[in-house]
């Protein structure tokens, strides 16, 4: 890795910093929000109840089961 460090460190010149792409959110509207990645959690929170942390894993931070309204 040390060898690609620098290189890696730049952007490329042929890209152009512009403003990204909005997320696209593939799940239910009761669950979009502005904030895609608000939008994914409260998805993930209350439609994934197959979730589980192994191997003394701890959830996320962000994991709460409270319902979204």
């Amino acid at each position: 890795m040390v060898k690609l460090e620098e290189p890696l460190s730049k952007m490329p010149d042929n890209i152009t910093h512009t403003s990204l792409t909005p997320l696209a959110q593939a799940m239910p509207e009761e669950y979009k929000n502005e904030d895609a990645i608000i939008a994914y959690r409260d998805y993930c929170i209350n439609e994934k109840h197959y979730a589980k942390w192994e191997r003394n894993r701890a959830k996320p931070i962000w994991w709460s089961t409270q319902e979204v309204a």
